[in-house]
């Protein structure tokens, strides 16, 4: 297929090579490219301004292809085809030793790894090039590992909730086993989901605690991890999912029982540290209902209980939230969402035994449609999205 850059009626003050755009946002499907002046939230972002141009394809940006979908109740990984935004077809399941939690795939796309808690290990899966999986021998010596997570600089994070409460590092090898390159342990107690600071030097750790909210952890120049403090949130029961935003200057948490409150807390650049901007009322209890948008100051909540629906809050400068839309499902139970690094949609893994897909847009994050349910199995809880440039 061979498209014309510039927009239709060909403007010819438009006619310039897409890479000169940036850093407005850019956003390919198939051979359309989304281009919007949108990066702030202020009443004068209007979605108005969001205009379609063509490529001649020299410029790629990963869509996503495949969803994987992991099981607390069952052993099976779903795999599924997403042949558009929210629209999936189940490809492929296969079966692990043990039930897990979470999944995470490394930065080349070639190994997704499962956390089987029950079993003390963590399972690596060869991903073929068009995404199908081949589970392969499972590294044991972890102790109820639960969080996993990958890096840019294809390192594996895994998060231990039995003692010493550890989270340790590891170089993903060429043939997806792992070598371990430092651990930490300090004053965590049942650390859980990770997030990696976009600058790649700080890490934070969600605590299910009863006091603690989150764990500070910086890395060395391999990626070893050094715990550096707590984050203190009184009358929080447990948090187990949180995120930082796409520019890194902001992390966003949710509390899991009552109160339920999403917390935005300003993030210090030299040392990680936090600063807490502001609390806000949400709607039900967020497990790991919470995701960034990649590329707008947008951060997502959808709820384990009470509400049906997943809200999108603006991160104002300075880290003030509000809420912004709404958009309702068809079922409670959402135990994990994701957002493709397009920003063209997200998905919500259900724990009633489906996944439900949400088209954004593009230009603005807001909420369009929603898609499914898409049957997965029983209490589905984690997921992973793989992005190639290609097309599979």
């Amino acid at each position: 297929m061979t498209c014309l850059l510039g927009l239709p009626g060909n403007d010819e003050h438009l006619m310039r090579p897409v890479v000169n755009l940036l850093p407005v946002l850019l956003l390919i499907w198939n051979c359309a490219v989304v281009e919007t002046s949108c990066q702030s939230f202020d009443a004068g972002c209007n979605p108005l301004t969001v205009s379609l141009l063509y490529t001649v394809g020299q410029v790629t940006v990963p869509r996503a292809h495949r969803l994987y979908v992991s099981h607390s109740g069952v052993t099976t990984i779903n795999a599924y085809t997403i042949s558009a935004p929210g629209q999936l077809s189940l490809m492929q399941s296969v079966n692990l030793t043990n039930v897990s939690e979470q999944l995470a795939l490394a930065a080349d796309n070639r190994y997704l790894y499962a956390a089987e808690a029950l079993s003390n290990a963590v399972t690596p899966i060869a991903v073929s090039d068009t995404g199908f999986l081949s589970p392969m021998p499972s590294i044991t010596g972890f102790n109820t590992p639960f969080g996993v997570t990958t890096s840019s600089s294809n390192r594996l994070f895994v998060s231990n909730q039995g003692i010493p409460y550890d989270v340790r590092s590891y170089t993903i090898q060429g043939d997806g086993t792992i070598s371990l390159l430092g651990s930490t342990s300090g004053s965590m107690i049942n650390p859980r989901a990770i997030a990696i600071h976009p600058g790649g030097r700080f890490v934070q750790v969600a605590l299910e605690n009863g006091s603690l909210g989150s764990a500070l952890l910086s890395l060395n120049s391999i990626g070893a991890p050094t715990w550096v403090s707590n984050t203190n949130i009184a009358g929080t029961t447990n948090v187990y999912g949180l995120t930082y935003d796409f520019s890194g200057n902001y992390l966003l948490l949710a509390s899991i029982a009552a109160p339920n409150t999403l917390f935005s807390y300003q993030v210090n650049q030299t040392d990680g540290s936090l600063n807490l901007t502001q609390t806000q009322s949400v709607g039900g209890n967020v497990r790991y209902g919470i995701a960034s948008h990649p590329a707008l100051p947008i951060v997502y909540l959808a709820y384990e209980t009470v509400s049906a629906q997943i809200d999108a809050y603006a991160i104002a400068p300075g880290g003030s939230i509000s809420l912004r839309s709404s958009i309702s499902l068809p079922a409670t139970g959402s135990r994990t969402i994701l957002v493709d690094k397009l920003g063209l949609a997200l998905y919500s893994i259900n724990s009633n035994g489906n996944v439900y897909g949400v088209t954004l847009n593009p230009g603005t994050g807001d909420f369009v449609s929603v898609t499914g349910p898409f049957f997965s199995d029983t209490n589905p809880v984690g997921g992973a999205l793989l992005h190639r440039p290609d097309k599979l």
